[in-house]
This record gives structure tokens, C-alpha cells and sequence, in this order.
């Protein structure tokens, strides 16, 4: 099993590889006045990923080719999985609008006329969208009228789930219950739901063909939910597929051991360092279990920094007390699935207490 990173990332890209799933999506979502131009039964995946490195951890991103009557376009998808909305997304797209037209020139050696590139975001933050739907819009409502025709703009489609209601959302696919989990991970009720959305995907989860599709189920479930491990198992093992229960094992232990081993393979060789420079073995053995412990203290903060942006001086102090492995592990999953700093701290205080 490929190791994790950011769970949404690789439950989207599971999900909105699969043809089928991205047909029945924008058939379901894109606007009937656009979808009539589209022939969604040419519709190809690329592989291209246009989302910088720096901003993995917050977007997504999918883009796929059709035919536009007799044109070649591309329908670009791009999930933003920030808990808070980016009043600069919309200046995202236009970057990566130009990057799939100069991909375009490249493989047609083309440069004009331009295909047709149609935006679509998918966002399910805690906030609200609250900017329009064409770029033109970032530049506020005082720009006097002789200016405006001066200003780039493009309309891009916005799917916000906090406007959706459930049953405007599920349907027969599997993406149905991950639209439903970006809904819902944010909110008091997540895990109340959670149970009734595996329910309605257990006949998919018993195909063959589904165990990738499981797997990162199981990673984003276990990554987004902030009790125990052994607790997360309780909650949906009987809305899993018998045949399917060793993946929903397999998954939790993969997690368990992951953590471990960046921390002590990070720590071993910190610890290595400091030996040697003590000239001894003994100084070797020291440092190194000193090492693994500073490689744990340190993906503990980057986890707090990755989730909260904040690293309050008192977490620092009282983390820096603990010189328990399976202490510091536990802490580090739990920065993760904390909805915010006062939750973490409870959990902080009752470890050390």
C-alpha cells in the first residue's frame, strides 16, 4: 500500500479517475446550457496535474478533454480542501487555465484559436463562498463601467456543498458518498453521518474492482475523525463488507506503523549524527534514540502547523515534556483530526496530566 499523504487528495483522484464516475458527475452537475455542447461520451482523463507543489495540500486538481462540437475542449475540476475560504482561487484557476494552453500548443503545436477550458471548483470549507462566479468579480463593484471592458474575465462553475442538500447529492455512484464525507467533515454531525453514508455504497464496496476505492475511504475516514483508531473501527465495521473487513484491518495498521517509522527512520539518523560526533558507540546508541525522539517532537509541530497555521508557545513546552513514543504518536494523529486549537489542548493536558 503507497504511503499516505493528504487524504483528500487520494480520495479524489480514486474517485474522479474512473471515466464513468466523471461522466455521470458533470452530467449530473455542469448546467444543461453547457452540457449541451459537450459530448460527454468522448471524454478523456489526462494525467496532467497543473496544482503547484507548495499548494498540494490544499487543492486537487483533474482535467479531462472532449469534444465541443467540433472543437476540442477540456473540462478542468479542481477540489479545494482548505477549512476556510480563498478569496485568490479564482486567481489560481487563471494560472492554470494558461498552463493547460500551453500543454495544448505543445501536443497540437497549435496556438490558435485557443480551446475552450470550462472551470469547475468543488469546495466544501466551513465558510461560505462568497465571491461571484466570474473572475471579473475580484476586482470589486466600484470599477467605473468605461474601465471594465479592460479587465479579464471568465466564468467558472462552483459546486459549494453547503448549498446542497443530501438528496440532491446521492445518487447510484460511489462519488456521491465522498461529495457527502466533504460535506459533512467539518460539522458537529460528521461522524452521526457517517454510518448512513457507507450504508448507501455497500453494494459498490463489494465489488472486486472497489478495494482502491475502499482503501482510500478508510484513509480519509481515519485521517478526518478525531476519536481513536479502535473507536473509528467500531463505527464502521458493520457498514463494511464482510469479504472487505481485512482492508478496513490492513488500513488502520498501515496508519498505526506509518507515523513510527518516518519518526524513528528520521530520528536513527539524527541520532548517528550526534554519536559519532561523540566518537563512541555507546554515544551512537544514545544519540539515536535521542534522534527519534526529536524526528517525533518535529512531525508533532509540522502536523500542528499543517492543521492550525499556529503554534502556541504553551503546546511547545508541555510536548517538549513527553518522552513517550506511542504518547507522541497519538498526539500527532490527534493534531490532525482536532477541529481546533481548544480541542487539541483538552486532549493535550489529559495525556500529560
Amino acid at each position: 500500500m503507497e504511503k499516505t499523504n493528504n487524504p483528500h487528495d487520494k480520495l479524489f483522484k480514486e474517485i474522479w479517475s474512473d471515466p464513468e464516475a466523471a461522466k455521470q458527475f458533470f452530467a449530473k452537475h455542469a448546467p444543461e446550457n453547457i452540457l449541451k455542447h459537450i459530448d460527454l461520451n468522448t471524454l478523456q482523463i489526462r494525467k496532467d496535474s497543473f496544482v503547484d507543489e507548495s499548494l498540494e495540500e490544499f487543492f486537487s486538481d483533474m482535467l479531462y478533454s472532449a469534444s465541443f462540437g467540433n472543437n476540442q475542449g477540456y473540462l478542468y475540476l479542481l477540489l479545494e480542501h482548505k477549512s476556510w475560504f480563498d478569496k485568490n482561487t479564482p486567481r489560481q484557476i487563471l494560472q492554470y487555465m494558461d498552463k493547460i494552453w500551453e500543454q495544448h500548443a505543445k501536443e497540437t503545436k497549435e496556438t490558435f484559436p485557443l480551446p475552450i477550458v470550462i472551470p469547475m471548483i468543488l469546495y466544501h470549507g466551513e465558510d461560505r463562498w462568497t465571491i461571484g462566479t466570474n473572475f471579473a468579480s475580484m476586482f470589486g463593484d466600484k470599477v467605473p463601467g468605461e474601465l471594465k471592458p479592460y479587465l479579464p474575465d471568465f466564468k467558472y462553475m462552483l459546486m459549494d456543498l453547503s448549498d446542497f442538500e443530501d438528496k440532491q447529492i446521492m445518487g447510484i455512484y460511489v462519488w456521491n458518498a465522498v461529495l457527502m464525507f466533504f460535506k459533512y467533515v467539518s460539522r458537529a454531525e460528521y461522524e452521526e453521518k457517517i454510518p448512513e453514508i457507507l450504508k448507501l455504497v455497500q453494494e459498490e464496496l463489494k465489488k472486486d474492482e472497489s478495494i482502491k476505492i475502499l482503501e482510500a475511504l478508510l484513509i480519509y475516514l481515519f485521517s478526518t475523525q478525531s476519536k481513536e483508531m479502535s473507536e473509528i473501527i467500531e463505527l464502521i465495521k458493520p457498514n463494511i463488507p464482510k469479504e472487505k473487513e481485512g482492508i478496513l484491518m490492513t488500513t488502520a495498521d498501515m496508519l498505526r506503523n506509518e507515523g513510527r517509522k518516518e519518526g524513528k527512520q528520521e530520528g536513527k539518523q539524527e541520532g548517528r549524527q550526534e554519536g559519532r560526533q561523540e566518537g563512541r558507540q555507546e554515544g551512537i546508541e544514545i544519540g539515536e534514540q535521542k534522534g527519534m525522539l526529536t524526528g517525533l517532537y518535529q512531525a508533532l509541530k509540522t502536523a500542528i502547523l499543517s492543521k492550525f497555521e499556529h503554534l502556541p508557545e504553551d503546546i511547545v513546552e508541555k510536548i517538549q515534556t513527553i518522552n513517550s513514543e506511542e504518547r507522541l504518536l497519538s498526539l500527532t494523529e490527534k493534531a490532525v483530526k482536532c477541529k481546533d486549537l481548544g480541542e487539541y489542548r483538552r486532549f493535550l493536558n489529559s495525556v500529560t496530566a
